[in-house]
Parts: C-alpha cells; structure tokens; sequence
C-alpha cells in the first residue's frame, strides 16, 4: 500500500507543479515561463518513462536517455529560473539603495533648510529693527542721528556678513555630499558641526564639552559623518526642548580602539523610555514632532557606507550614543 501511495504521488506531482507554474504566470509571474517548460519536459520524460515501465513503449536508444533529458532540462531550466530571480532581487536592492540615497540627500537638504532658518531669524530680525531705529530717527529728526546711522548700519553689516558665512557654510557641506573619501581630522568636523548648530544650542544654554585623547584623523566621506553628527545634535536639542532640561550638556569623547575610531555621544536629557531601546532605529520611530527617520539613516544609510555601527544605551541620567568608525 505505501509503495502504490509513493507511486501515486510521483505521478499527481508534477501535474501539480506544471498546475501551479500556469497559475504563476497567469498572475504575470516573470519566472513562471520557466517552470512551465521546466514541468512540461518532466512530465513528458515521466510519462514516457511510465509506458516504458508498462511496456507499452519499446526501449530503444531514444526512449531510453529520455527521462534523463527531461529531468535534466528541468534542472537547467530551474538553474535558469534561480539566477533570474537572483538578477531582479539584486536590481530591486540596487533601486531602493539609490532611493535611500536620494532621500539621504533630500533629508540633509531639509536639515540645512531648516537649521538655515533657524540661523537666520535673529540676524534678520536685528536687520530689520536697525533699519527701524534709521527711519525713526531720521523721521523725529534726532539730533543724534548720524550715530545712529554709522551704528545701525554697523549692526547691519556685521548680521549681513553673520549670514553670508552661514549660508555659504552649509552650501559647502551640500556641495561635498556625493565626494569620495578625504582624510580629516575628527576634532576638527566635531567643531564644525557644533558651530553650525551654535545659534540653537544658545537659545537653550547647552553646553557641548569635547575631549579626545589625541588628535585623531580618519579616512571616510566628511559630509556623511557631519551628517550622522547633526542627526544626533537634533535628536538631542529637540529632547532637551520637550523635556525643559534646565542645564541642557552634550559629552563628546573620542578615542581609538585598535584599528577603528569611537565617538562617545553622551547627554542628560534624561535617557530613552522606549523598550526595546533599539527600536529608536526604526523607520518611523518617534516619540517627539520629528518624522523619525533620522536615527534611522544614521544606522541603516549613513553608517552602512561608512562601515561603521552605532550604539545606544542609558547612562547616568541621559542617553549615549557609540559611534564606532574604520580609521581607514
């Protein structure tokens, strides 16, 4: 009985199979073509092989390596069928990483908008009242009006310069973004990116303290890692506005271990709540106003292509960030 069972199941399977390839492809399965032919050629080699068997068919040197055919035709054809497949799950990977990519772009291009801004309200608020105190004093005929002009127009130069070296700052940071690998020195982007970030920091009296046991330089892409950094000083600086921390502080330490770089990203915005801590690199993720993507890009885009790995874990009171990078 199990022996008529087995040869019931070798002679209903490949009607199955051939069943489901046509039910495949009527879906406009791409590989379906592929198991149709491959099924086909099998089940022809099978059912010839079967009226041998019965002696229905005589055995002669065509009917004889024709099972072998078959079934080596469907092993070629599956062969195929597999490294189509291989084809178009690399070309998908290769669409959504140049999606991620520009994306990447979009987001750092968004970034610079919006911290640009942020850099600029006070500056064009200080322009705009100088050109007040101008006007007024002029229309109530001050007696002391050609100081007030030479100082006015002092106070407008100086916010005028203030915002074409801001502007012209992060202009060069877009321009580097598709720029190959640069040796730089580490303390020195560090600094860069907490300027960049100055005129947010001191609306909230953050103090950003920076210690490195040496001056380290490292082989990588510079826009990539100032980007990574300016994700985590938004990250911190919006924790810190939500949560109302009265003496907002940001550690930085580096150090070198081994081959590789740490970046220790330590503040005291009173740690991450949310378990598992991982899930913050999520996509999606997001416990305040932001579109929780920028942990992460940092992770799943920024840090992929600069070979490095980030952790996070609570400590003291706030959250640290490890940042762990190839020097070369």
């Amino acid at each position: 009985v199990a022996i008529q069972i087995v040869h019931l199941f070798v002679v209903i399977l490949p009607f199955v199979l051939l069943f489901t390839a046509i039910s495949l492809h009527i879906k406009k399965n791409k590989l379906a073509i592929f198991y149709i032919v491959a099924q086909t050629l099998f089940l022809i080699s099978s059912l010839i092989f079967g009226l041998l068997f019965a002696g229905v068919l005589e055995y002669n040197n065509f009917t004889r390596y024709i099972n072998f055919v078959g079934s080596f035709s469907e092993i070629i054809l599956f062969s195929f069928a597999l490294g189509y497949k291989t084809r178009l799950v690399m070309k998908e990977n290769e669409a959504q990483k140049q999606l991620v990519d520009e994306y990447s772009k979009l987001s750092f291009l968004g970034q610079t908008v919006i911290n640009i801004y942020h850099q600029w309200k006070a500056p064009v608020n200080n322009i705009y009242n100088s050109i007040n105190h101008i006007e007024t004093a002029k229309e109530f005929k001050d007696r002391d009006l050609n100081n007030i002009i030479d100082e006015n127009l002092e106070q407008i130069k100086n916010n005028t310069q203030y915002l074409r070296e801001t502007a012209l700052s992060y202009l060069d940071y877009y321009k580097q973004i598709d720029k190959p690998a640069t040796k730089i020195s580490l303390n020195k982007e560090i600094q860069s990116v907490v300027k960049l970030n100055l005129l947010e920091t001191s609306k909230i009296n953050l103090k950003v303290d920076i210690s490195s046991e040496k001056e380290i330089s490292l082989f990588t892409q510079q826009n990539l890692l100032n980007n990574l950094l300016m994700i985590l000083f938004e990250n911190a600086i919006d924790n810190f506005k939500i949560k109302e921390i009265e003496k907002p502080l940001i550690e930085i330490k580096t150090h070198t271990k081994q081959e590789n770089v740490i970046i220790e990203f330590l503040d005291n915005g009173g740690g991450i709540t949310t378990e598992p801590i991982n899930s913050i690199f999520e996509k999606d993720h997001s416990v305040m106003s932001s579109s929780g993507i920028g942990l992460f890009l940092a992770k799943e885009f920024l840090l992929e292509k600069l070979n490095g790995d980030i952790k996070v874990e609570n400590k003291n009171d706030g959250a640290l960030f490890s940042i762990e990078l190839p020097l070369s």
